[in-house]
């Protein structure tokens, strides 16, 4: 199966920010082989604006996943 999500990232503040998902975070478990895919995984948010992330799993295997997405900003 496959599944897509698309999630936004907001900057409320009055600066830009630079963004970045953590690589492991985003591989998971070394069982999960590339079932997670992010885009973008990195990017700047201009102040008072948002950006769309497209989350898409597509799993090799059948079995039980665990993923937690570790988003860095900097600013």
């Amino acid at each position: 199966g496959r599944n897509k999500e698309i999630i936004e990232i907001i900057n409320e503040e009055h600066i830009p920010y630079k963004f970045a998902f953590d690589k492991d975070s985003i591989k998971g478990n070394i069982n999960y082989g590339d079932s997670l895919f992010v885009n973008p995984t990195v990017g700047t948010l201009q102040p008072k604006s948002s950006t769309n992330v497209e989350i898409t799993f597509m799993p090799r295997v059948e079995k039980e996943f665990n993923y937690n997405l570790c988003l860095k900003v900097k600013n």
